[in-house]
């Protein structure tokens, strides 16, 4: 029984070892062979192995032989595909690879003529120049076919491809790693020297950023390399030297080891080699350079290489002496190691690295680091033949790619995949291309940015060659407007600085325009709405300075400009959209008549809501000349009686809202009140009056909207109502007009918000008279507005603050138009009550406004009697209480104690309700009694003052 299971066992392993060498084959070939017994399977998978390349379909022919077998046998049909794999709460998606074959639509055993032949068919297919509506789809879709391209047109790329592709396509099917490799230790399969590629990101490789200990170790494709101001294999060799890596193999423990930087050397460390090791302690850790001998940091330095236990060909490095945390990688170029005890990796996270080579180095040369030193000895097009004949392209052809030199047609599709970076022609002189210059090339990129970061990368990465740039490529500048417009910053912390440092660069960039005098008017201010946000709140403080630095210079050339065009040099001229940007650049303001000479059109025959919007900048700017001259412009149309009225009362309200030519605005609107709606002319005389506006102009404008009567203002809103009641408190001019918006807006109080109502009874108890006192709120009115807010409050009044609980009171005391006492009783009462369950919370100095307000209601109001018995006990001196808990409130309640002068006013304010509580009362001691449990004077005088309160005990 022990012999067949050891048996069975045998024949299993041997199944998968056999199996592991078809990692292309599909699912249904797979679910084939698992239908068969594991002799069968073997037998089949045997055959296909005998017959090696000579099967061009393996998966079909795998199904086929199954079927043959099974029939022979007369075993069951294969089972059905099992349904897709769902993710299990809280794990991520699976990591996946770019797909080049479907880039470029060929299967996955396509032969080279096949790529070819679909590359050039593509290329044509999907060239920008063809896609006007849809350039950004078609730049998109030519990207990923060049770059598919780049990699199944060159030998080694596609192996390398190849490889990391079917470990991931091995582990979706769940075979795992290849079971007879896995067995070997690991450093017989990992290469002295090599390169290391995150799994799923075959084009990118970890580099050290610097040959120097401590320098940072990150993740990097080529790309992200590129734009360092070098070409060719200038970019090349560098990028490699920086990823040669080797493993320094310790004896302490199995597959114990050191990743060491190869082409780095410090002077510090003599010429030794550094490691890569851990920054920091603790949590997460970054990846740095460092020197380590013999023995020496063992804890920063020391990794186990561990088989993948999930793909193929592939490596994880643990820490030796930090064990659970792993060597990672985070896109775009992070490099940590990261916390790890099993199960699903974290989202975005490779914890899984592959390794090439390094002999294999040179393969991975690209066709462009050949043409571009070759293009660049000449100073313009270079004919396509002589580049043919070139001993370089000739060498990388037959050495690297092993194949035949491209024709013509080659050549012209790849110029043309690639024309961001080739101009390519080809006329009666024969075919030619050209290298575009730097400053095309980097423009360009800087103009087809789609978000922070992406254009946070570019500038990054693009070096000096940004600040360099020429200014005509600068000023379209659609990667600093995507900074700019970046409302939240990145989680991730990489994405973050990288997005901080692109702020800066870019506003160096900037610095190029010093010499831009050719830049027109409108260029200068497409610049200047992008480089005001870098520099605004929450800015860093380096950030912000040469964001202001540049600013004066952007201010320099606007002025600049615009004096040649004013002296004839140059055809030029400010738009009117593009005057508030130029009025906030430091120093223009205060030149701002230049700038109103020489606006398209002239700011005199500009539109009206043109004209305000101007104002308005010039307001924030504090040009307040250029305003007021603005302002005379708009007051023109405002006059004029073809402009409707909606649009001379928004210009009316615009202009008295900012403050300028009052009067001129005023004497505008008693020209167009008869023609202006009742909610037009009530909105421009409460603008008018908010600014404290006194005139006869507004005056009879107020009158006019009186005589419509209390019906007409009704249907006004609630806003536009306490609009003109706060309004009347800051002009007497509009008191004509108070009394029927008041009327009015007792019609529909209780359809108020309360504290809309309390704002209203406020403004009309400080209601300014009009001239020779008329106007203002009759007292029928006033009487009225007080028992409505009664009503409309008394829900409410639980939610109110004690502040508003005092103003009501102080307002409902105020007499307006003659009016009598009882018309406040009903308010009063409402306030008194809920006044009586805070006394305890209110501090004494409210409290004393609260009292002045209520005192009215009489001390035989039993509201009035519990407020003067809470005083009573307030300031009764009571020290000879031994409780800890009185003793503890009164010393808080000396903290809060009145002032000799607030008892003095105490007493005054309580000595009329003297009768009524005359039965029940008793006198405190003199002023030096009450003193005792109050604060000093805030003010002396010359004589001692005495006085009495009342002291109500129930």
């Amino acid at each position: 029984m022990e012999e067949e299971q050891q048996q069975g066992s045998q024949e299993q392993l041997e199944f998968q070892l056999l199996l592991s060498r078809f990692p292309t084959l599909d699912s249904k070939a797979t679910n084939a062979l698992h239908s068969l017994t594991v002799k069968d399977a073997i037998k089949a998978l045997s055959e296909l192995d005998q017959k090696g390349g000579g099967i061009r379909n393996p998966s079909a022919w795998i199904c086929k032989v199954a079927s043959n077998l099974r029939d022979k046998s007369g075993g069951p049909r294969p089972p059905e595909p099992p349904p897709p794999k769902e993710e299990s709460p809280g794990q991520g998606p699976e990591l996946d690879i770019v797909d080049h074959y479907g880039a470029l639509e060929v299967p996955e055993d396509a032969e080279e003529t096949v790529v070819k032949k679909a590359y050039r068919k593509l290329v044509l297919k999907w060239h920008p120049d063809k896609h006007p509506e849809g350039r950004d789809e078609a730049e998109d879709k030519i990207r990923a076919i060049n770059n598919a391209y780049e990699t199944l047109g060159n030998a080694t790329k596609r192996a390398t491809y190849d490889a990391q592709r079917q470990a991931l396509q091995r582990q979706k099917r769940g075979m795992g790693p290849d079971l007879r490799a896995a067995s070997m230790a690991p450093r017989q399969r990992i290469p002295r020297e090599f390169m290391l590629q995150p799994i799923g990101s075959p084009d990118k490789f970890l580099r050290y950023a610097d040959e120097r200990a401590r320098a940072h170790c990150v993740v990097q494709c080529r790309d992200d390399a590129r734009l360092d101001g070098k070409s060719g294999l200038e970019t090349f060799v560098p990028f490699f030297q920086a990823a040669k890596l080797s493993l320094w193999w310790l004896p302490d423990v199995n597959n114990m080891c050191r990743i060491r930087a190869l082409e780095a050397r410090t002077r510090s460390s003599a010429g030794e080699r550094v490691v890569a090791g851990l920054d920091g302690v603790g949590g997460e850790s970054d990846l740095k350079l460092m020197e380590a001998g013999k023995g020496e940091k063992n804890e920063n330095v020391n990794f186990i290489a561990v088989p993948s236990p999930v793909y193929d060909n592939a490596f994880r490095f643990e820490g030796a002496f930090r064990r659970g945390y792993f060597l990672a990688f985070r896109p775009p170029t992070q490099l940590r190691m990261i916390p790890y005890s099993g199960g699903p990796v974290p989202f975005r996270t490779v914890i899984d690295f592959t390794l090439v080579d390094f002999q294999a180095m040179f393969k991975f040369i690209d066709i462009e680091e050949v043409l571009r030193p070759v293009v660049e000895c000449h100073t313009s097009w270079v004919e396509l033949h002589k580049l043919k004949t070139d001993p370089n392209i000739v060498g990388y052809f037959e050495k690297i790619l092993q194949k035949p030199m491209w024709d013509d047609d080659d050549f012209q599709t790849y110029f043309e995949g690639h024309f961001e970076m080739w101009e390519f022609r080809c006329d009666g002189d024969g075919a030619a291309v050209r290298l575009r210059t730097v400053d095309e090339r980097l423009g360009y990129s800087l103009q087809r940015v789609k978000d922070a970061d992406e254009a946070a990368n570019l500038i990054v990465t693009s070096g000096d060659e940004l600040r360099r740039l020429h200014w005509r490529y600068a000023v379209p500048v659609p990667a600093l407007e995507a900074l700019a417009k970046a409302a939240k910053a990145p989680d991730d912390v990489s994405a973050a600085v990288q997005r901080m440092e692109a702020q800066r660069l870019g506003a160096m960039l900037l610095g190029v325009l010093a010499t831009a005098s050719e830049a027109s008017l409108a260029e200068l201010a497409r610049l200047a709405r992008v480089l005001q946000p870098l520099g605004a709140d929450g800015a860093a403080p380096d950030v912000a300075q040469k964001t202001t630095d540049v600013c004066l210079v952007l201010a320099k050339l606007v002025l600049a400009r615009v004096a040649a065009a004013e002296h004839g040099q140059v055809k030029d001229a400010v738009k009117l959209d593009d005057l508030g940007v130029f009025l906030k650049l430091p120093g223009v303001a205060e030149r701002s008549d230049i700038l109103a000479r020489h606006t398209t059109p002239p700011l005199a025959d500009a539109p009206l809501d043109k004209t305000l919007e101007v104002i308005s900048a010039a307001q924030a700017a504090g040009a307040s000349d250029f305003a007021a001259a603005a302002a005379q412009i708009a007051l023109r149309h405002v006059c004029n009686a073809e402009v409707s009225g909606k649009v001379a009362a928004s210009a009316l309200q615009t202009l008295s809202a900012a403050g300028l030519l009052l009067e001129g605005c005023a004497s505008a609107l008693q020209l167009r009140a008869k023609s202006l709606e009742t909610a037009e002319l009530a909105t421009s005389v409460a603008a008018l009056g908010d600014k404290g506006h006194e005139s006869p102009e507004l005056e009879a404008a107020s009158k006019e909207l009186s005589q419509r009567g209390a019906s007409a203002l009704s249907h006004l809103p609630s806003a536009g109502l306490l609009g003109l009641a706060v309004a009347a408190t800051k002009s007497s001019s509009l008191a004509a007009c108070s009394g029927a918006a008041v009327a009015s807006a007792v019609a529909v109080l209780r359809n108020w918000p309360a504290a809309e109502a309390i704002r209203l009874l406020l403004a009309v108890a400080k209601a300014k008279k009009g001239s020779e006192g008329q106007g203002g709120t009759p007292a029928d009115i006033w009487g009225s507005l007080l028992k409505e807010v009664a009503v409309t409050v008394a829900p409410h009044l639980g939610e109110l603050p004690a502040a508003e609980l005092i103003r009501l009171a102080l307002a409902a005391r105020t007499e307006v138009g003659g009016s009598s006492s009882a018309d406040s009783t009903q308010l009063l009462e409402t306030v008194a009550k809920e006044a009586s369950k805070r006394l305890s919370d209110l501090p004494q100095a409210h409290l004393l406004l609260l009292t002045q307000g209520l005192a009215s209601l009489g001390g035989r109001h039993s509201a009035m009697r519990q407020i003067c018995g809470f005083w009573g006990e307030v300031l009764r001196d009571d020290s000879s209480s031994t409780d800890e808990v009185s003793r503890r409130r009164k010393d808080l309640e000396r903290g809060q104690a009145l002032s000799g002068e607030q008892t003095a006013k105490l007493a005054l304010v309580l000595e009329p309700l003297g009768k009524d509580l005359a039965a029940q009362n008793t006198f405190l001691q003199q002023t030096d009694n009450i003193a005792t449990n109050s604060k000093p004077a805030t003010k002396t005088t010359s004589k001692q003052q005495y006085c009495f309160c009342y002291l109500w005990k129930p």
